[in-house]
């Protein structure tokens, strides 16, 4: 039983309720101050005039809608306006979209696509996205869909316009939940009523709640489902748009049936079809009749059932809704096997399987006649331009005719005027595509620099991983042990393993805290505080945990550091810096050589330098660390081992505190490290 509901909401909100939110962009006066307004204009103010009560009637009243699209034909036969050609075209495909002819729809929709782009209206090209979009999606065309509300939401983040981010976002992820990716859906329309919401947007954002509503339905989560429809059919109400508030009704009832209470299913299901008979709306009528014969049948209130069935099929026939026609054949069926009538039962089953045939062998007709249209359509478009421009040409001629050997000079003005504005605007266009262009390339840098540094942290974990299994490793065995051979070891030898212990859990614990200081580093959670701080006292803190690992190699740690010698910094960044570049001094120094900290000043900063007589560092760690670029690190004298996150991070929060860290290394001689600050 529920999957018949459910199978009804889907097709309710494919063809009641469209993702695209197609209505006027901004808000419109009220036709009786701009029909006040047109009373006193002529020509192409009056064309504006008339321009403006359609985009009022727009999506209001059909009828008042098209009387003005015809005003608006008469008034560009006689002086050519490609704006207003454009508008017209929108409307046009709007009107054959609501009598379900997607063919005519979609040929005016592209006209104006091509018109808008004549005149650059990136918000208007947003819209016709959309419309197209709307398009292929009644056409169960899932694929172009999706990739026309992305063209259409691309333009509208062009100009920031929020209520068409909104309803591309909204459209997006009604396509992905009709595609079955129900979590992709979730988070657009979550997207979708966060914009609405932030901008003000109330009505827009009603459908997106319908939308989120039928979600939540086909998960099993009715109640929250039902709270979401109420909120949209609470909207629709508020601004008596009864068509969308049938819709939500019906979705309602669909919603009860699945909570088992039959009486507010049959409840909501009248008052869908009662609002759809009103506004005289059959696209809502036939869904509305489906739902309440099913609800009928489950009443065992069969004639009733079966007159409403009936008459769903009629106006499905009528109207060429395939779809809806082969729902009602399977109800057909399952109300005669309810009636044990099993011979009429079949014969509806058997209509249902045909019509679900001419319904796929219509789509394939389809995919091949658009791929026809879309083969042909540059053509099209070249020839629809040429043709406009032939209308311009025409007219100046008649204009040309009309006037006197006076007139002839003003007519040339006009002319190169015109040109001038056609280069102006064509050049306008070459700097949107050059900027378009740009747009790409450094989307494509950022793309590359994203595989780079994933390669590199990936690379990363790999050598941490393979750098704490070895002192974990060392610790666990030594551990082992002595665990297992306590008193067969001499106390020499208890104190070595005990000391190898010690110091693979140091090793451990510093790759660790290097690790927590990157991941905070790359996460942006460091910040900055500075304070005056003597070095003295962070070189001292810094070795004084590292002398047992200085006396292990014989190694000789020299101090020159005078006692006022200060810097403007992060105590505990500068901190990390120092016990890095120490223990990596310690690390690459030869047994009993000697590692000197110094500091000095440079013009106007104050430097520290760690100089080690060590291994000295190879040219391609060298070019890594001055590229900023991934560090491999290497063994050092007593084969002890790193993951190159320690230089990485010094260099890191040393630019943070606004200072340099440079680096001079001869190989086999040493290397010196010095970090430097201003003033």
């Amino acid at each position: 039983m529920q999957l018949k509901i459910l199978r009804i909401i889907l097709l309710t909100g494919l063809f009641l309720m469209p993702p695209v939110i197609y209505a006027q962009n901004d808000p419109v006066e009220s036709p009786d101050s701009l029909l006040a307004l047109r009373g006193g204009t002529t020509g192409m103010e009056r064309a504006m005039a008339d321009l403006s009560i359609a985009q009022y009637y727009f999506q209001k009243d059909d009828d008042s809608l098209m009387h003005y699209v015809a005003l608006l034909e008469e008034h560009i036969a006689e002086d050519y306006n490609a704006r207003i050609d454009a508008f017209i075209r929108k409307y046009k495909g709007y009107k054959a979209y609501r009598d379900l002819d997607v063919e005519r729809s979609m040929e005016f929709t592209r006209e104006a696509m091509v018109l808008f782009r004549q005149v650059l209206d990136f918000k208007e090209m947003g819209w016709i996205s959309m419309r197209l979009g709307t398009n292929y999606y009644r056409l169960g065309d899932f694929v172009p869909a999706t990739e026309h509300y992305l063209q259409g939401l691309a333009f509208f983040e062009q100009v920031d316009h929020q209520r068409g981010i909104g309803t591309a976002y909204n459209n997006l992820g009604r396509v992905s939940y009709e595609a079955g990716d129900s979590d992709k859906a979730r988070k657009y329309f979550a997207t979708s009523l966060e914009i609405f919401e932030e901008a003000g947007h109330n009505k827009p954002a009603l459908k997106t709640y319908n939308n989120l509503g039928l979600l939540l339905m086909e998960e099993g989560q009715t109640r929250e489902s039902l709270r979401h429809l109420f909120m949209a059919a609470e909207g629709f109400k508020k601004d008596n748009d009864l068509r969308r508030l049938a819709l939500v009704y019906g979705n309602i009832a669909n919603g009860y049936d699945q909570l088992q209470s039959m009486d507010s299913a049959m409840l909501f299901s009248r008052k869908a079809l009662a609002l759809s008979t009103q506004q005289q709306d059959e696209m809502g009528m036939v869904p509305g009749l489906i739902n309440l014969g099913y609800f009928l049948r489950l009443e065992q209130r069969y004639d009733s059932s079966l007159a409403c069935f009936d008459r769903a099929l009629e106006m499905a026939k009528e109207k060429k809704l395939s779809a809806y026609e082969e729902q009602v054949y399977l109800e057909l069926s399952d109300l005669f096997a309810d009636m044990e009538d099993y011979q009429s039962a079949y014969r509806y089953h058997i209509l249902r399987d045909s019509v679900n045939n001419v319904i796929r062998d219509e789509k394939s007709q389809r995919r091949i006649d658009e791929m026809l249209f879309s083969y042909n359509q540059r053509s099209r478009d070249n020839e629809l331009l040429k043709l406009r421009e032939d209308q311009e040409i025409q007219a100046r001629l008649n204009l040309i005719l009309l006037l006197t050997i006076i007139l002839t000079f003003v007519v040339v003005i006009i002319l190169i005027t015109g040109y001038r504005r056609n280069r102006h605007q064509k050049q306008l266009l070459e700097q949107k595509n050059i900027l378009l262009e740009e747009i790409n390339n450094r989307l494509e840098e950022s793309e590359n620099e994203l595989k780079v540094r994933n390669n590199e942290q990936s690379k990363l974990f790999s050598i941490v991983a393979h750098d704490l299994r070895n002192p974990i490793s060392a610790v666990s065995g030594f551990a082992e042990l002595i665990g297992e051979k306590y008193d067969e070891l001499d106390d020499e030898t208890r104190k070595e393993y005990i000391e190898q212990i010690s110091l693979g859990a140091f090793r451990t614990l510093s790759l660790l805290e290097n690790l927590l200081l990157w991941a905070r580093s790359q996460m942006d959670l460091v910040k900055v505080k500075k304070e005056d701080s003597s070095v003295k006292e962070l070189v001292d803190t810094c070795t004084q945990h590292m002398m047992s690992a200085v006396e292990k190699k014989n190694l000789i740690l020299t101090f020159d550091i005078r006692e006022d010698f200060t810097l403007h910094v992060d105590r505990e960044m500068i901190k990390a810096v120092l016990r890095n570049l120490i223990a990596n001094a310690i690390k690459f120094s030869f047994p009993g050589r000697e590692i000197i900290i110094s500091t000095f000043i440079d013009g106007t900063d104050h430097c520290i330098a760690i100089k080690d007589h060590g291994t000295g560092i190879s040219p391609e760690v060298k070019a890594s660390f001055s590229s900023n670029g991934f560090i491999t690190s290497t063994e050092g004298t007593a084969k002890e081992t790193g993951s190159g996150l320690g230089l990485m991070i010094s260099k890191d929060y040393t630019e943070r505190n606004g200072g340099t860290l440079k680096v001079e290394s001869d190989p086999g001689k040493g290397s010196v490290f010095t970090i430097c600050f201003p003033v």
